[in-house]
């Protein structure tokens, strides 16, 4: 039990470890007070435990979870009792035990962190089929959900001790005689029998015990080769056998290891939150993951577990969860601006020069390396290749000796640095050390795209009311060319929303017959086509939104069987349905062309919009208002 001065130094350290931690870790300010919720818990609270608290951190690659553990673990003096497992590594043989071993040598009862990484890797549910775990996970989930565990520690050694106490009594029983732990008399037949385990010193050490077995010979973990020697020296042989016996019994025991008072911390990336289908996550904006975010809750977190592991195993991990947002446009640049500013700190130190890096430098870095997706490792990864690069080419190609002063800024496409020194100063002309292609094309065929997602763009807001996160006419996908992505529509599919709906998803064919004319229309919407089929054939089929209530009707799409009656009849209906929302798309785009316009050009010269661009581009001026027919009724529903 801790005493009350422990008490109270423990929870001093915990505010200490927080304000440490947040000060270094930017945009996770709310994530790290829920972790220190947590494991403030357990640093105060283990010794009454009776089974390990599990802690979850799920997020996205590269968002700061497993750096801030080890912070955590830094800030609180725990290095010597924590643990780290990959679970990735977990079909390796003795992946747990090699853990558990130490665990049971120096913290058996005790306090102890283990950190789990990777954890989505140990998955055993894939496609709601069980694809069932290795001996080693079994054990893990075990020990997370009792904090107990058969330990046999030093088992692969089990035949090493039991040929070592095989020889030596052979030795023994033919005349080797040892004192002191070493052989005093019939030599010839200790370095008979044991010639594979000596070498040169060991002939001439004549311990009965070469050297070459005292790592394993000892007590593993619980005493030191200086003790075991000191012990050695204490037997005959009798008691060395004696010994060794002692040992193989202990292999061959199990040992239970006590983990009650274990904080178990799982990290696992759940990637699959915040892309969906076949998105081009390279271009994704690191704010609309950070809107899905604010959606996701524990039963969402949960739900997704589901997906990888069984019931009763989600069960396990409780419902202690940490969830980490992705890093977001303002968190990248803060990290970029601390990393930038402890890079030419250092420098300037060691190269006795004040090193100056501009504002506009870091945001070329940023917007150059940041892929949202991947996190902040791409954009910290950028800063110390660029960073370093441009000062050691600045130093070699400037005309002065020893300037005092580098100052690091972009130009164009290229670098700039200007030096200063007491004889003057240089303007120096650097390459630029990223090479990022962007995705090349012919113009036309960049302002088709360009034109069809700011159709989707107008349609979806227009008529449905949808609230866009992101709109993109430039990527590096091979057959994707640009997208629309919407904040979650909640709304319920109505009968009056069909035409609407079906409008929308024909809002990029409509722009770009509006702007090009129809024989310019690109092959590209063969997708939108399908979607906007679909979802009147479906409606009708399956939900009874079509003049004759038929619903559940069968056709060559559908799961399962239905009615198959007026397979005809409804596809005309579908199609007139289709029809209309053709129509729809093409006058709402006429009645907002001059925003079409501007939209496309603003898509044609920054490639995706997003935020405040996005939103400043839908309030941009339009035409007068162009009459437009209202949303038309469905005339083939009674």
């Amino acid at each position: 039990m801790n005493t009350e001065m422990d008490i109270d130094l423990r929870i001093q350290q915990l505010k200490q470890a927080r304000e440490t931690i947040r000060s270094s870790h930017f945009g996770i300010d709310t994530e790290v007070d829920r972790l220190m919720q947590a494991v403030t818990t357990w640093y105060l609270l283990n010794s009454t435990q009776q089974r390990p608290r599990v802690v979850g951190l799920w997020g996205m690659t590269g968002t700061g979870k497993s750096s801030l553990v080890r912070a955590l673990v830094d800030a609180l003096g725990l290095g010597d009792r924590t643990f780290w497992l990959d679970a990735g590594e977990s079909h390796l043989h003795n992946w747990l035990d090699r853990h558990l071993e130490l665990i049971m040598d120096h913290h058996d009862g005790g306090e102890t962190v283990v950190v789990i990484d990777e954890f989505q890797r140990a998955r055993t549910v894939k496609g709601g089929d069980d694809l069932g775990e290795s001996v080693e996970l079994r054990r893990l989930w075990e020990f997370m959900d009792s904090g107990r565990a058969v330990v046999m520690p030093w088992r692969n050694k089990l035949e090493d001790l039991q040929d070592l106490h095989r020889d030596l009594s052979e030795a023994i029983a033919r005349g080797c005689e040892i004192r002191n732990g070493r052989v005093t008399a019939g030599v010839e037949v200790f370095l008979e029998m044991m010639v594979d385990r000596l070498d040169t010193i060991g002939r001439k050490e004549r311990w009965a015990l070469p050297r070459s077995t005292w790592s394993w010979a000892r007590e593993p973990g619980r005493e030191s080769t200086l003790g075991f020697k000191q012990r050695l020296e204490h037997m005959d042989g009798a008691a060395i056998l004696a010994m060794l016996k002692s040992q193989i019994d202990a292999v061959r025991s199990p040992r239970i290891l006590d983990g009650r008072r274990t904080l178990v911390i799982v990290l696992g990336n759940l990637d699959g939150l915040y892309t969906v289908g076949s998105e081009p996550v390279a271009e994704l904006e690191p704010d609309v993951l950070l809107a899905r975010h604010k959606q996701m809750n524990l039963a969402g977190v949960q739900q997704a577990l589901l997906e990888l592991f069984r019931i009763e195993q989600v069960g396990r991990l409780g419902s202690d969860h940490v969830i980490f947002p992705p890093i977001g446009a303002s968190t990248v640049k803060r990290l970029v601006g601390a990393e930038a500013e402890r890079i030419a700190t250092s420098a300037s130190a060691a190269l006795g020069t004040t090193i100056t890096v501009r504002e506009t430098l870091l945001d070329r870095i940023q917007r150059e390396a940041s892929i949202a997706v991947l996190g902040a490792r791409p954009v910290i990864e950028a800063v110390h290749q660029v960073l370093p690069a441009l000062i050691a080419e600045a130093l070699s190609r400037t005309t002065l000796e020893a300037p005092h002063s580098i100052v690091l800024d972009t130009c164009g496409r290229k670098a700039l640095a200007l030096c200063d020194s007491l004889h003057g100063n240089d303007r120096v002309s650097l390459n630029w050390p990223l090479h990022r292609q962007a995705p090349g094309g012919k113009e036309k065929v960049h302002r088709n795209i360009a034109a069809h997602e700011a159709g989707h763009l107008i349609c979806g807001v227009s008529l449905l009311g949808q609230t866009p996160l992101q709109v993109c006419a430039r990527t590096s996908h091979e057959r994707i060319g640009g997208f629309t992505i919407w904040a979650n529509d909640t709304e319920h599919l109505t009968r009056n929303r069909i035409v609407p709906r079906i409008a929308s998803a024909l809002g990029g064919w409509a722009a770009e017959r509006l702007l090009f004319g129809a024989d310019r229309v690109t092959a590209g919407n063969d997708d939108d086509l399908r979607k906007a089929s679909q979802l009147a054939l479906g409606m009708l089929k399956n939900h009874g939104f079509g003049k004759d209530r038929l619903h559940h009707a069968e056709y060559p799409e559908a799961f399962g069987t239905g009615f198959r009656m007026g397979l005809a009849v409804v596809e005309e209906q579908a199609a007139r349905l289709v029809a209309e929302g053709e129509q729809l798309a093409l006058q709402t785009l006429t009645a907002n062309r001059r925003r079409l316009e501007a939209i496309t050009g603003l898509l044609v010269q920054y490639g995706s919009l997003s935020g405040k661009m996005l939103r400043s581009a839908l309030e941009l001026p339009n035409d007068p208002p162009v009459e437009v027919a209202k949303t038309p009724a469905l005339t083939v529903c009674s």
